[in-house]
Order: structure tokens, then C-alpha cells, then sequence
């Protein structure tokens, strides 16, 4: 099956009302739209233009190294701070995949640094990370917060089984 952004706008009015950013969720029901941008910048914007234009505010997550995208680039940057001015949100698609041992001080020095390289890149506070490929060990860490920035993978934010039964 093929993605088509006509299908996509399908599946944002389909929950319309329900939208709602990493920070801001409740015990209402909600949707959350993240992006983990893995390939294309162009498309992460043509993505966050449609949503705009359908009342959704988004979360897009940045790597700060990536083979198929520049960050630093001068039309790059334009696009994503573009994106902020749509209303929504930018993180980071955290690359750690580097760390050779289980240290979650080590994760937490990386993270920073990564932060303060998209930072000030894009000239936009980063306060949420997404993990780009971790291992294994790295999703067991389920805090809500990591470094001082919010975890996309933290416990607040994961459905499981177990909190159903509750």
C-alpha cells in the first residue's frame, strides 16, 4: 500500500479535536502525531503544511547526524524553524546507537551534547527526544524524563497491557 497525502488528510480529520503534544497529555483520550525524520527535511515540511492546514499540531524529531539530510544547511534550517511557526513542536531523534556499554551517564552526556548542537543549529529550544535505533538497554530506561528533557518513550507516554488492567 502506498502513502498518499490525500489519505493522510483522511486520517487527520478522522481525529480531529483529539491532538495533543508530548507535555500536554491528560487522562482524556488523545492522539499524538510524532515524525521521526529519517530521510527527508522537504517532506517533514510538506507534512507539517498539511497538518497546519488541518488544525493538527505536530511533534517533529531532528537527527544531528544523518546521512541524508543536513541539519546546518541554510534551507534546512529555514524549514524547520518554518515548521515552529506552523505551531509545532521540534525535538530530537536522539542517535545513540554509538554507546558501547549500558551507562546512562554516558546516554545522558550524549544526549546533551546532541541537544546543544540542534539548539543551536535551528536557534530553538529542545526540550523532548525520540531514540533513533537504540539498543535494546536504552529502551528499558523508561523515565519520563532524561537529561532533563522529556522521553517520547517514558512510561507517562506507553500504552501497555498492564495499565489497562489497572
Amino acid at each position: 500500500m502506498k502513502f498518499s497525502y490525500s489519505e493522510y488528510k483522511a486520517i487527520l480529520e478522522a481525529f480531529q479535536g483529539k491532538w495533543t503534544f508530548f507535555f500536554d497529555v491528560t487522562d482524556k483520550p488523545f492522539v499524538l502525531m510524532r515524525h521521526d525524520v529519517e530521510f527527508s527535511v522537504d517532506r517533514a515540511y510538506l507534512l507539517g503544511q498539511i497538518e497546519a492546514e488541518n488544525s493538527v499540531k505536530s511533534t517533529f524529531n531532528f537527527q544531528v547526524s544523518c546521512e541524508t539530510y543536513n541539519i546546518v544547511s541554510i534551507e534546512n534550517r529555514r524549514k524547520v524553524r518554518a515548521l515552529k511557526d506552523l505551531g509545532h513542536h521540534i525535538g530530537l531523534h536522539f542517535y545513540a546507537n554509538h554507546l558501547d556499554r549500558e551507562s546512562l551517564d554516558e546516554l545522558i552526556i550524549n544526549l546533551d551534547k546532541q541537544k546543544q548542537i540542534l539548539e543551536n543549529a535551528i536557534d530553538i529550544d529542545i526540550s523532548t527526544f525520540s531514540f533513533h535505533r537504540p539498543k535494546e538497554w536504552m529502551l528499558k530506561v523508561r523515565d519520563d524524563q532524561i537529561g532533563g528533557m522529556l522521553n517520547q518513550y517514558g512510561n507517562c507516554l506507553l500504552y501497555t497491557s498492564d495499565a489497562a488492567d489497572e
